[in-house]
């Protein structure tokens, strides 16, 4: 089980999650679950991660190379988000995306597709927020 816990304080945004995963008795090992962009000035977004480590670790590489859909045009990733909305549908978008991809052949052969995600920031301008 994964922990993540977003608390929204006067002087900010604090985001923790635990490291820990485990595949089987004798098989735990460490992962990052959180995940933090940052461009001074710009924004400041973090994610923390729970379910699936795939599915989760797939979600994350999606934002930060971005993705195509024919619906929404060019390649987006995570920086070209003009607000933490916008950033919170493009996290969907992404789980989708991963979906798409992985999802039939993972449950296929008898894996969840499970992800739950913590989003929160700011971006230049506007103030912290967490969805």
């Amino acid at each position: 089980m994964t922990y993540c816990v977003g608390i929204l304080v006067r002087e900010g945004l604090v985001m923790i999650a635990d490291t820990r995963t485990n595949a089987g008795l004798d098989n735990i090992a460490t992962f990052r679950k959180l995940h933090v962009f940052e461009k001074p000035g710009e924004r400041m977004v973090a994610i923390a991660s729970a379910g699936n480590l795939a599915v989760t670790q797939a979600v994350v590489s999606l934002l930060q190379e971005g993705f195509q859909t024919e619906e929404h045009g060019p390649v987006e990733t995570i920086w070209s988000q003009p607000s933490m909305f916008k950033t919170a549908q493009f996290v969907g978008r992404a789980v989708r995306e991963v979906y798409r991809i992985d999802g039939p052949a993972l449950e296929q052969n008898g894996g969840s597709f499970e992800v739950s995600m913590l989003l929160g920031g700011q971006t230049a301008g506007a103030g912290c927020g967490c969805s």
